[in-house]
């Protein structure tokens, strides 16, 4: 688990802002760092530390930072070459299967000079090109230079667990793992994308390769990128389909679905750093927990809580610590807790969103606060991420939409279903007349129109969880990937692992939702594994109780921020639906929750970064001293 980024020019790349890349990926990889500088006319390379790195004329430089997990000698170290110095990586993730990968390449006559999945998987593609990714099962997200074909590949997995972001800096690709990498470059972009926003405020993510940054693109899931530094082209290795399975009850399929979630968590528990799991006290978490504690001892476990005294209605369910306390005991785990408080909000925002960057699907700075307790015991932690999108686990999102063949009726009511932020009508009122000048008659529900014609023929529940899939869940993991690798920790989503998500999805849907019941086969399969009481629990989402605390602790911030003369000022929402959104909320009228912190997120993203100086330290001590005025 790294970070990395570069720069493919037409003449010579700037070193400085190479340097710049790297050292904003610190908090990636703290461990180690590394740069090679190339001739792609020649081949001629030089590394960052060498004596000719300067003499060389270089038009590309591949940067990289490293956080140690499998094969902590120097062997492990990137940017990584093959024997001859035709190809050159760098790698942030995993491949979880380079062992069983190394073993069919070394009966093949490759030899390794280290233990890394990085040298694997570089030797994956020397073997078989790119369609070596259908053989890579892991997370990952990757840039080689291929000195042979001279051009540059861009590649990331099939679920988009890792992110990869790219954009046009003048004549130059720009390309890393985080958005504030590609910014150091002075032509990069920096700017708003309307349609990304009107988006954003409608389902809290933007749709296919959009960012809320206008022009700076992200790779996506299942796919790769071919670029000679004059031109880019995308393709498509993997979506998500759906087979048919021998499995013919749900008795027998969760009897299969057992050894399968065994070899998937033996498998992603190869680390040769400490390694812990979330455990909440719901089912994912807690199968994760439960399979992996016989064999790591000892297991750490973490949760998160919230103070809910004097909530009412379904906040008074939010805190789980009580119920992963209980499975901890019972599990025998070393179990960590953190609280998050009412002011976490006010103190927290501007970090998150420095990290996020582009900000999706969510409160997130409960994940943010975890993640930094976690790193206090282990660098690499599981969690319980795409059980839900995988097996079903969102009633409230399937229920309108099963059994509808009309794909017009669909279509339609899967939009209601996702229009959760902003109806239309309150974004067209909310949205500023400038801004839907720019947008020329484009509503979000074209794009969404667009996306789910991919999946339609799937049938209803299908098609419903492939788009989750490609938008919701993608921006789920980009959510837990900034917010853990913030503090340097590895995540990994052993539920997303290329086996199971094959097994699932060839199962039936009504083995997975019924239009009663929820992840089926899954809690069927669990039985025995995890109690009862665990397995029927009811559904509880991981976010704090902010509807309340938004009308009381934070309430005077969050109108200093959103009704501010700078942040109304620069000419993005009508100042009187601001107002009357945060009236709403404050008086119990609405539940803004979600459309408060959207509305936040916008704000810090352009104090972060699109205006003046983006440098972390010093926006975030202003920013606090700030906050610091209205808590």
């Amino acid at each position: 688990m790294c970070g990395f980024a570069g720069i493919l020019s037409r003449t010579e790349v700037d070193r400085a802002v190479v340097a710049r890349m790297g050292q904003r990926l610190v908090h990636r990889g703290p461990d180690d760092a590394g740069t090679v500088y190339l001739d792609t006319a020649t081949g001629r390379y030089a590394r960052s530390n060498g004596r000719d790195a300067r003499e060389l004329s270089a038009d590309l430089a591949l940067t990289f930072r490293r956080l140690k997990i499998i094969d902590l000698s120097k062997r492990g170290a990137q940017p990584m070459s093959n024997a001859d110095g035709s190809l050159w990586i760098v790698f942030n993730g995993e491949v979880y299967n380079y062992i069983e990968l190394r073993a069919e390449l070394e009966a093949a006559g490759r030899r390794f000079r280290s233990q890394s999945d990085t040298e694997v998987l570089l030797a994956v593609y020397e073997a078989y090109g790119t369609a070596g990714l259908q053989r890579l099962n892991g997370m990952f997200a990757a840039a080689i230079w291929d000195q042979r074909n001279r051009h540059l590949v861009l590649l990331r997995d099939r679920l988009g667990i890792k992110p990869l972001y790219y954009s046009w800096a003048g004549q130059e690709l720009v390309f890393g793992s985080e958005i504030k990498a590609l910014l150091c470059h002075p032509k990069t972009p920096r700017a708003l994308d309307p349609f990304a926003l009107s988006e954003y405020l409608t389902f809290h993510f933007p749709l296919q390769n959009r960012t809320l940054f206008k022009d700076i693109y992200m790779l996506e899931p299942g796919t790769y990128a071919l670029c000679d530094g004059g031109w880019l082209q995308t393709f498509s290795y993997w979506r998500m389909t759906f087979g048919s399975s021998p499995h013919r009850s749900v008795d027998e399929a969760a009897e299969a679905l057992r050894p399968v979630l065994k070899t998937v968590l033996n498998r992603q528990t190869r680390s040769d750093v400490p390694l812990g799991t979330y455990l909440s006290g719901g089912m994912d978490t807690g199968a994760i927990s439960a399979l992996v504690a016989p064999t790591l001892k000892p297991l750490h476990t973490f949760t998160c809580g919230f103070n809910t005294g004097g909530m009412v209605g379904l906040e008074t369910y939010f805190d789980e610590r009580a119920d992963a306390a209980a499975l901890a005991q019972q599990l025998g785990t070393v179990h960590h807790e953190e609280e998050v408080e009412s002011s976490d909000l006010v103190t927290l925002t501007p970090e998150v969103v420095w990290h996020l960057e582009d900000p999706r699907v969510g409160i997130s700075h409960q994940i943010y606060k975890l993640a930094r307790l976690v790193r206090q015991s282990v660098t690499v932690i599981l969690s319980g991420t795409g059980g839900d999108e995988l097996f079903a686990g969102y009633p409230w999102r399937y229920t309108p939409i099963i059994g509808v063949t009309d794909p017009k009726v669909f279509a339609k009511r899967f939009y209601d279903v996702w229009a959760r932020i902003c109806t239309d009508k309150l974004r067209e009122q909310l949205l500023s007349s400038q801004v839907q000048q720019r947008l020329s008659g484009w509503t979000p529900r074209q794009s969404f129109q667009q996306e789910l014609e991919i999946y339609i023929g799937d049938g209803p529940l299908h098609a419903a969880l492939a788009f989750e899939a490609r938008n919701f869940l993608q921006g789920v993991l980009l959510v837990d990937d900034k917010l853990t690798m913030a503090h340097s920790v590895e995540g990994r989503v052993p539920l997303l692992d290329n086996e199971l998500v094959d097994f699932v999805t060839s199962l039936p849907p009504e083995m997975k939702f019924d239009g009663r019941q929820t992840k089926i086969v899954l809690r069927n399969a669990l039985r025995g594994i995890l109690p009862d009481e665990v397995i029927d629990r009811r559904k509880q989402g991981f976010t704090p109780p902010e509807a309340t605390w938004m009308r009381t602790s934070s309430r005077a911030w969050i109108e200093s921020v959103l009704l501010s003369n700078r942040s109304l000022e620069r000419g993005l929402f009508e100042r009187r639906t601001v107002e009357r959104i945060i009236a709403d909320h404050m008086n119990g009228d609405a539940n803004h929750r979600f459309l408060l912190w959207s509305l936040l997120c916008i704000e810090w993203l352009h104090r972060l970064f699109f205006e003046g100086d983006d440098h972390r330290a010093s926006m975030i001590d202003t920013a606090r001293a700030q906050m610091a005025a209205h808590v």
